[in-house]
């Protein structure tokens, strides 16, 4: 998980490159992810709520997207949960923005209980992994 493995102590450079591409607009992600972070309040939770304008409200055509991914995948989301699940959300907003998804999850073998990558793959939305989009958009460490 980004916030065990990625350190912005010891991964400055990693951090740095998300601010600037969060200024620059390339790095967005719905409101609810920041909602889901909130729980967390650790370092990655400290990143999101220095760059609050990375987190943009969807949509009507967005949350209609949330509905039917929710309707094919219930068990994306846990509704016991008391944490709010931003996970459709992301897909969602990546499927109408015609966006990759970057993601610490991998595919689950399980469809009652499929993850992001699994989402992912049946809407052909690209996911990534950190490391992978690290790579893709080139950067040095």
């Amino acid at each position: 998980m980004w916030r065990v493995h990625y350190r912005p102590k010891n991964f400055p450079s990693v951090w740095q490159q998300m601010s600037f591409h969060v200024k620059r607009k390339e790095l967005i992600a719905p409101r609810e992810v920041f909602e889901e972070l909130r729980a967390g309040r650790d370092d990655l939770f400290d990143f999101a709520r220095k760059h609050k304008e990375m987190f943009v409200e969807l949509d009507a055509e967005q949350i209609a997207l949330v509905l039917e991914i929710l309707s094919v995948f219930p068990k994306l989301i846990d509704a016991n949960k008391t944490i709010p699940d931003a996970d459709p959300y992301v897909i969602a907003l990546a499927k109408k923005k015609g966006w990759s998804v970057v993601t610490a999850e991998n595919k689950s073998n399980s469809p009652k209980k499929p993850k992001i990558p699994n989402v992912c793959q049946h809407y052909g939305i690209p996911c990534l992994s950190l490391p992978d989009f690290i790579a893709d958009m080139k950067w040095k460490i």
